[in-house]
């Protein structure tokens, strides 16, 4: 189609530029330690997520139909909240390793690569 080929190419050069930055990212810098996101907050973060209602919207339309919103809704808590919690325990551990600057340059290089392979 006829947009394929501009939103292709924006895509594309928005994943480059991101990688850039990603390359060419310092340290951090401190802030005040951040409160944590309370229950409520995190609920009406996830409401205005897109990726969030893309998932949603797909699922219902590809599963709820054929075997029902009760079974769909149980295999989503039992799939996410595990990943959930690795993925937190994980990006806390990783956070320490990221203090240290090689540590940091190194990350960020792969990803900024890993992002360009996408």
């Amino acid at each position: 189609s006829a947009v394929r080929l501009p939103l292709t190419l924006a895509g594309c050069a928005y994943l480059l530029w991101l990688s850039w930055k990603l390359w060419r990212a310092g340290a951090p810098t401190h802030r005040e330690k951040a409160q944590p996101m309370t229950v409520a907050g995190a609920v009406g973060f996830q409401a205005v997520n897109p990726k969030a209602w893309l998932m949603a919207t797909n699922v219902a339309l590809l599963w709820s139909a054929q075997s029902g919103l009760l079974p769909v809704m149980l295999g989503f808590a039992l799939v996410n909240l595990p990943c959930i919690l690795i993925w937190a325990a994980l990006g806390d551990r990783l956070g320490l390793h990221l203090q240290t600057p090689w540590k940091r340059r190194l990350f960020n290089g792969v990803m900024a690569l890993s992002l360009v392979a996408t």
